[in-house]
């Protein structure tokens, strides 16, 4: 530290500094709280998850194929069991998503 320098402040005075800028608002406190900020989380989940299989099997599927010699029959073999996979954990996560009771606008009257 310099001379003439103020040392910093506490992380007690800057949380109450913070918490006074921000006009009271609490901050949220769980996972779930987080997470329940719009609806797009589970979808696009859902969307990685099936393309991260397609792309995973993919490449695995291409690498055996280079190292095999064996042209397009690993890569086949694998974007299919890439894709199931993939769609096997899309449905698993809209399930889950599902099964927590926090959907918004499904119950119409």
């Amino acid at each position: 530290m310099a001379h003439g320098e103020k040392p910093p402040a506490s992380f007690e005075d800057f949380d109450k500094r913070l918490h006074q800028a921000r006009g009271g608002v609490a901050e949220p406190e769980t996972a779930a709280e987080i997470a329940d900020t719009s609806g797009y989380g589970p979808g696009l989940q859902a969307g990685i998850d099936i393309i991260a299989g397609f792309v995973g099997g993919g490449l695995i599927g291409y690498g055996l194929d280079y190292l095999f010699g064996t042209s397009p029959v690993f890569l086949i073999l694998l974007i299919l069991l890439g894709a199931a996979g993939g769609m096997r954990n899309a449905v698993r996560t809209l399930a889950r998503y599902g099964a927590s009771g926090s959907e918004t606008g499904s119950k119409r009257g």
